[in-house]
């Protein structure tokens, strides 16, 4: 009986240890690679976008602040239900948080705002 045994402080293993440590990690290493494959071809596509950085506009609606401060858009040809609005959340510059305090007196009230 010739049972192969690897003892820690030895240079090499065993050929057929070795042999089957090296076949487990390349089949780990290929099983790796195609899933991060399989998870990237997965994802969806992002919609065709636009950022628009500096260039101010004018977005007029009802403001909100509660949970959050946003700005409710109506949107065009939808009179009725939840897709009547579009939500826009309000940030200060750099993306901070606006604080609700500084627009409690507005909310609920129709509002002209101009950001970018």
């Amino acid at each position: 009986m010739s049972d192969e045994f690897y003892i820690g402080w030895e240079q090499r293993a065993a050929p057929g240890i070795g042999r089957r440590t090296r076949g487990v990690a390349l089949v780990l290493l290929v099983l790796a690679v195609l899933s991060a494959a399989a998870l990237a071809v997965s994802q969806r596509l992002i919609g065709a976008s636009v950022f628009e950085f500096g260039e101010l506009k004018t977005f007029t609606g009802i403001l909100a602040v509660e949970p959050y401060p946003h700005l409710l858009v109506p949107r065009p040809g939808v009179t009725e239900g939840a897709g009547a609005f579009s939500s826009y959340y309000l940030v200060a510059e750099w993306k901070f948080g606006l604080p609700p305090q500084a627009l409690q007196s507005f909310d609920g009230h129709a509002v002209t705002l101009q950001g970018t």
